[in-house]
């Protein structure tokens, strides 16, 4: 995938930099082993581009703003199709909208008699 080879250049590229980096002085004492002096080798030029805010699978993508959104209001919208029914359900279906998993009488103090 190329954002595991993203991954892995970037690791690279920051490990070339502390080599390179002048506070830490590894060139000079590359230099005075090696006869030579580590320098960086990711540039602009010869890195991979970041082109997508997602790279992975498509059909594995996160929900974007609107998408998140019509989910949210299409749950909103059961709840109130089964409170117009006036059958059970409602109570159940708008723990689920909020966020918090409840059971049986797993319930917030009021809540029963809230309308919901």
């Amino acid at each position: 995938m190329v954002s595991t080879a993203r991954s892995y250049e970037i690791t690279l590229q920051l490990f070339c930099t502390y080599l390179t980096d002048a506070r830490y002085q590894w060139g000079r004492v590359c230099s005075e082993r090696f006869g030579t002096a580590p320098h960086q080798v990711f540039h602009e030029w010869n890195s991979l581009t970041h082109i997508a805010d997602y790279e992975g699978d498509p059909r594995r993508r996160p929900l974007d703003y609107d998408e998140v959104q019509a989910l949210f209001d299409t749950a909103d919208g059961r709840v109130e199709q089964i409170r117009a029914r006036r059958v059970k359900g409602a109570l159940l279906a708008k723990a689920g909208c909020d966020g918090a998993p409840r059971r049986g009488n797993d319930h917030l103090p009021g809540e029963l008699y809230a309308g919901c």
